[in-house]
């Protein structure tokens, strides 16, 4: 049984992450339709991703093609479930969430960061920013099919979603781990189940992840677009924890060398130069 189940709302997505996660070393195989994720050669993967092609049908389709591919897939083996959403948070975004949260049931919350900052993306007071412009004020929130009318993560999860949302702001998050995770911890025992965090560098990201290890609740992550890499190498390494054997060597290594590429861009001191990090990547 699959280690790793991410459920995608559009196939170039859900074939885009396959690639990425095959890339960091796991058996992974995309699939079209729920019944094809039962096959036993689909099963015997690492990870399991499923397009359910509804960004752009209605509310409660899109919650019954999620809950269709989500229901065979359920299992004490999987560490992690991922709900792939748009970057822009075009689509489904509270009806495919609340899918995933009445399948895996009352203890489980859903964690949502909208953010890689190398691309330009970044949610900050709640805001979600492209390239410094808010989400409201870009072409993209004139989508015939999808349109955006605020450039406020909660806003749309609360419009969307029949659960408690929550935010959590980035001074909060530059407490420091132990602090989020108490954060984490309050708002889930006032009833929030959807948590938006702000985030600006990856530092931030890494802080979340942290706490939300530290806390203990069961959580999923709505992730970003299909050509983020960093959240492949989160699930590589989150793999690579719980994989037998020696098979958790090639995803651990792939986190390394990724993390070589990353500071290579970044400001400050480099392990070694771009062009051979991109190489070594």
């Amino acid at each position: 049984m699959a280690n790793i189940i991410v459920v995608a709302d559009d196939l170039t997505g859900s074939n885009a992450t396959g690639v990425l996660l095959k890339k960091n070393g796991l058996k992974t195989h995309t699939v079209l339709h729920a019944e094809d994720a039962t096959n036993p050669l689909v099963q015997d993967s690492d990870c399991i991703v499923i397009s359910t092609n509804s960004r752009a049908i209605p509310s409660d389709e899109a919650y019954q093609e999620v809950s269709n591919a989500l229901t065979p897939l359920i299992s004490s083996q999987v560490v992690l479930y991922s709900k792939r959403i748009d970057s822009t948070l075009r689509g489904n975004l509270g009806s495919e969430t609340d899918a995933f949260l009445d399948l895996l049931g009352e203890d489980w919350i859903a964690v949502c960061v909208p953010c890689f900052p190398s691309s330009g993306r970044i949610l900050v007071g709640g805001q979600l920013l492209v390239a410094g412009v808010p989400l409201k004020k870009t072409a993209v929130a004139k989508d015939p099919k999808c349109p955006i009318t605020t450039s406020s993560a909660e806003k749309l999860f609360v419009a969307q979603s029949k659960y408690g949302v929550a935010s959590i702001g980035i001074d909060d998050i530059a407490e420091g781990s132990e602090a989020l995770r108490d954060q984490f911890l309050r708002l889930r025992a006032d009833g929030k189940r959807i948590i938006i965090c702000d985030s600006i560098v990856n530092d931030d990201m890494e802080t979340i992840a942290d706490a939300l290890m530290l806390s203990g609740i069961p959580f999923f992550l709505p992730k970003m677009h299909e050509r983020y890499t960093f959240g492949a190498d989160v699930l590589a390494l989150a793999a690579a924890a719980y994989l037998p054997g020696r098979r958790f060597l090639l995803p651990l290594c792939f986190g390394f060398a990724s993390y070589v590429a990353y500071t290579a861009g970044l400001p400050g001191d480099k392990i070694m130069e771009l062009k051979w990090a991109a190489m070594f990547q």
